[in-house]
């Protein structure tokens, strides 16, 4: 019983913590967009989405940032996926 008690633990754990990187690391890259920092949050928002595919947010706030660059394309390559 132990085993199976540590072993779900030892699988658990970095699930959790990868959860925590990822929303801190959107945290900061909506931070880093108010202060138009948008390189920076741009790198943020693409680690998020390289972690978890599925973080849409991140993907619609790559997006706005690439519309204040004026840069449509990647804009529109952003809301689509």
């Amino acid at each position: 019983m132990q085993k199976i008690f540590f072993i779900t633990i030892l699988w658990i754990t970095p699930i959790i913590f990868l959860g925590q990187s990822v929303n801190y690391t959107f945290e900061q890259g909506q931070k880093k967009t108010e202060l138009k920092q948008y390189d920076e949050a741009l790198s943020d928002f693409q680690f998020v989405i390289k972690k978890d595919p599925y973080y849409y947010e991140a993907y619609f706030e790559m997006g706005k940032i690439y519309l204040k660059k004026k840069d449509t394309k990647s804009a529109l390559k952003a809301f689509h996926d």
